[in-house]
């Protein structure tokens, strides 16, 4: 693994943004700790992590780090546009 997790999250929103990874805000250590997410699919006694991932919001975006150390970014506009908000009432309904 070339770089941290961290470094990826950064580095890929910070470039779908046009910025420089110094001027997100808040940092990621605000929202997550980065250094969990490199340890948290690390193999333990040998036995590889295969399955599972995090997901979580931050700068606008949704971050899903994966088993394999993948990560994506999703922009939530694009998630929010792609899909309709539902109604949802709290109250039951009565019933006749």
């Amino acid at each position: 693994m070339a770089d941290s997790v961290g470094v990826r999250i950064v580095s890929k929103i910070a470039a779908r943004e046009g910025i420089d990874p110094s001027m997100l805000d808040p940092p990621l250590y605000d929202v997550i700790d980065p250094e969990a997410l490199d340890a948290v699919f690390e193999p333990v006694a040998g036995t590889n992590r295969p399955n599972g991932k995090i997901q979580f919001e931050y700068a606008g975006y949704t971050v899903t780090v994966s088993a394999d150390y993948s990560v994506t970014v999703d922009s939530n506009e694009a998630r929010m546009g792609a899909r309709p908000p539902t109604e949802r009432s709290h109250d039951p309904e009565p019933v006749d």
